[in-house]
């Protein structure tokens, strides 16, 4: 068989052919005579140049034929007609049947197995094919292949669809409601379609979980959610020792007692540029561990261990607002003094 490959610039078309021993026997162009008007090449060269006119800047198609006694080749092109056509040879005319052009693969071949071949083409929906008969399309899968072939592969005098798919993924993305109350496991990621995932979520000193939220809903800990989409989880939690509200710019102390445990918060509102927040132990026996939760971060731990070791917060230039909290566990009895200061 004879073929051909194609090279398109502005103001021209070029093939080249083979065997060489086809020869141009006539250019017919669509939708004046005069787009292709010459030729260049000799009988038994491979390649073949066609001028166009640049004036032609709205022409419906070219159409190249290219007639020897064993070679019947044809070229076609829409510069601004998008669809699906077929070539006719008995009439040699071109039919539209269809509007669209697909957005992925096409092939054809007899699906339907009444002797006509159908088209089958990939769009955005999905996986289509056009009965070659009554010319209605019928959806195959809902999702389109990115390569796509067609053939009778157990030889029953029908075609089949070859396709390949690429594993489809979704996305998982998790918060956790207070901020700092808790976390969920895992966090985030990448899953492939139909994925089941278990997701655990784990509550931080003085929170309880309650449930969950986004996509998701119950009580269950741990629950799954499948990835058949993207998915957005909200992990709720429940404050177990409401915490005392702070003054900012006044310092306390107060008396810590082993195996208590004690939590403050202090309100930042929008706007302000500084907050120091220190915690300092005044007995030299004092012992305590200490978590601190803010709006824009991570929980953060630390310890106070008599005078010597202490613990605090800093933001300097912008301070996120929302509530600030710190609780103290205290695991050796004695006095902190604690100095909170915004700005």
């Amino acid at each position: 068989m004879p073929f051909l490959s194609l090279r398109a610039t502005e103001g021209s078309v070029a093939i080249s052919l083979f065997p060489m021993s086809c020869e141009i026997a006539s250019v017919v162009s669509l939708p004046r005579n005069d787009i292709a008007t010459k030729s260049q090449g000799e009988r038994g060269s491979k390649f073949w140049q066609y001028d166009v006119n640049k004036e032609e800047k709205n022409m419906k198609r070219i159409l190249v034929l290219i007639l020897t006694s064993i070679c019947l080749i044809t070229l076609n092109s829409w510069a601004d007609t998008g669809g699906i056509w077929y070539w006719n040879p008995a009439t040699s005319t071109w039919t539209k049947i269809w509007s669209d052009v697909p957005s992925g693969p096409i092939a054809v071949g007899d699906v339907t197995g009444d002797g006509k071949a159908d088209i089958v083409s990939c769009w955005t929906s999905g996986l289509w094919v056009q009965d070659g008969a009554t010319l209605g399309w019928t959806k195959v899968y809902s999702v389109a292949p990115s390569k796509l072939a067609v053939g009778d592969i157990n030889g029953d005098g029908r075609a089949e669809i070859v396709g390949t798919w690429e594993t489809q993924k979704y996305t998982l993305t998790t918060s956790v409601s207070p901020q700092g109350a808790g976390t969920v496991t895992p966090s985030t990621g990448a899953y492939s379609a139909e994925t089941v995932v278990t997701l655990t979520a784990t509550a931080n000193l003085g929170y309880t979980f309650s449930s969950w939220g986004g996509d998701i809903s119950g009580s269950d800990n741990p629950t799954t959610v499948t990835m058949n989409s993207n998915k957005n989880v909200i992990a709720y939690f429940n404050c177990t020792n409401p915490c005392t509200p702070i003054t900012w710019g006044n310092q306390f102390t107060f008396t810590c007692q082993a195996g208590t445990e004690t939590c403050y918060v202090g309100t930042v509102p929008s706007g302000k540029t500084f907050l120091t927040w220190d915690l300092y132990g005044i007995s030299p026996k004092v012992l305590a561990d200490v978590i601190w939760t803010y709006p824009d971060g991570p929980v953060k731990t630390g310890i106070i261990r008599g005078d010597i070791v202490n613990t605090n917060i800093r933001y300097y230039s912008t301070v996120p607002s929302g509530d600030y909290k710190c609780k103290i566990i205290c695991i050796q009895s004695g006095i902190i003094l604690i100095r909170p200061y915004l700005n």
